[in-house]
């Protein structure tokens, strides 16, 4: 019987040092990330394999997402021509010149000037302005919602969609397979039966379990008619109107646009939900001709990244802010978790005198991001950025604004998950008038409804506190 225990456990440490040599030689992983997998598979035999193919392994993302990245290629043609059109764009201000190139070279994102912009900050306001707009709707309906739940929030918004379904009108919905574990499968069907076309993005084969669990569509993109669209932290539950049974209210932040950028919302729409539906056709309304409308005059850039693409479009558009920042940045994301990059941005901005503001959720909705949150802001308190605590319920708010003139919103948290693994999409927004309503908000929020993390409290933290801390940065590329 030893023996044959012995022989298990011998078994059990090679597969371990054949799967971490693999680990370092095939996976192209970052080195920090790497080294984590190893010291797991070393320190839990056996647990640590099944482990790494649940969370860790890639499953061969490039020939996953090949027929995805034909298929996007083939619906982004038209940007190219606006990558001729927008250097001779008299509109655009030679300050944000050099963000808007980069992002037009690393994410084909074409930059709108024909656009009006509305932040949209409670969750009540926002589903009110959202079922309004489906309902005042002429042509076609299109949701897609990282979380979609079955509650009272989703039985109003599934009522206004087979509504306008039952009118005759092109409604879609599109929800991530692990956001959409408690959208019940009789409100799927109900959908269905009554003209909404419905798919899951990786949908899952039992609870939690998946192969492709890492890959996550993370947007929130809501069109309407081509002229409307949203975008921003919002998901479908009650929890983002109340706050739910954990918190007291949910602070989120989003915003409605009406012009040329709902057609790169729209579009990218129609590129994830015709790689849910896999072989099926499927039939889209045109984008609306813009040309000759007048909405607005602010500058728009829709930004979107995920695993399949060249570059991790959003992360690089939030280094170059970054980067590009003369006197302030202000911060809001409910994890914050940044890698090594945006870490040392972030740091050579304080040092520079740049005033670095953060505002965090005083209550977390994972225990082991609020101690990784804590532990990277204690980093950045020494070189002089501040760090305040949302008290008021939780701050699910994706923003980030620099020198009070432009931003960006929309579904990136600051973290390792949304730049590399997650599907995102963000607006990045050139408009000082614009900026200045999130600005206000945001100093609002710090004056009435926050406490400062300062750096003499920091200090004052325990050994048990120090431990858990510790403890998740080690685990924060997992998160």
């Amino acid at each position: 019987m030893s023996t044959v225990v012995s022989e298990i456990l011998s078994n059990l440490l090679i597969i371990n040092t054949i799967l971490a040599i693999f680990v370092i030689i095939m996976e192209r992983r970052n080195p920090r990330n790497t080294w984590l997998w190893i010291m797991i598979l070393v320190l839990m035999p056996g647990v640590g394999f099944l482990f790494y193919l649940w969370l860790g392994r890639d499953f061969n993302k490039r020939k996953m997402f090949r027929a995805k990245g034909e298929l996007d290629a083939r619906h982004k043609n038209f940007i190219q021509n606006e990558i001729l059109n927008h250097k001779k764009n008299s509109q655009i201000p030679h300050k944000y010149q050099s963000i808007m190139d980069m992002l037009l070279k690393n994410s084909k994102s074409g930059i709108d000037c024909n656009n009006t912009v509305e932040p949209i900050l409670d969750g009540g306001e926002f589903f009110d302005r959202l079922i309004a707009d489906i309902l005042d709707a002429k042509k076609y309906v299109y949701i897609q919602t990282y979380i979609m739940k079955s509650d009272n929030i989703s039985g109003r918004l599934m009522d206004a969609l087979i509504k306008k379904a039952k009118e005759g009108l092109d409604v879609k919905l599109l929800s991530d397979g692990m956001g959409a574990r408690l959208f019940k499968k009789k409100d799927i069907k109900r959908l269905r039966e009554n003209g909404v076309d419905v798919e899951i993005f990786f949908p899952f084969f039992l609870s939690f379990i998946s192969p492709r669990i890492n890959f996550r569509n993370h947007r929130k993109i809501f069109v309407i008619d081509g002229e409307i669209g949203y975008v921003g932290g919002f998901n479908v539950g009650d929890e983002y109107i109340d706050g739910g049974k954990e918190f007291d209210y949910w602070r989120d932040a989003a915003v409605r646009i009406r012009g040329a950028s709902v057609n790169k919302l729209q579009l990218r729409f129609e590129m994830d939900f015709r790689f849910a539906a896999g072989s099926r056709n499927v039939e889209f309304h045109e984008p609306s001709d813009k040309s000759n409308k007048i909405y607005g005059d602010i500058l728009v850039q829709i930004v979107t990244s995920g695993p399949d693409g060249q570059w991790p479009s959003v992360k690089d558009g939030i280094l170059k802010m970054i980067n590009s920042a003369k006197k302030s940045i202000y911060i809001e994301t409910p994890y914050f978790i940044p890698d090594d990059s945006v870490l040392e941005s972030l740091r050579v901005a304080a040092l520079s005198g740049v005033d670095i503001k953060v505002m965090l959720p005083y209550k977390g909705d994972h225990i082991f991001v609020f101690w990784a949150n804590l532990a990277f802001a204690g980093e950045l308190l020494k070189a002089g950025a501040k760090f305040y605590y949302y008290n008021a319920g939780f701050n699910h708010a994706k923003v980030m604004i620099i020198d009070e003139d432009m931003l960006t919103v929309g579904t990136a948290n600051m973290d390792e998950r949304s730049f590399i693994l997650n599907f995102e999409a963000n607006a990045f927004i050139y408009d000082e008038k614009t900026a200045k309503l999130f600005v206000d908000k945001f100093k609002k929020d710090i004056l009435d409804h926050s406490s400062e993390l300062t750096p003499e409290l920091y200090a004052k933290r325990n050994i048990w506190v120090k431990i858990k801390e510790n403890v998740s940065r080690l685990f924060s590329p997992l998160l």
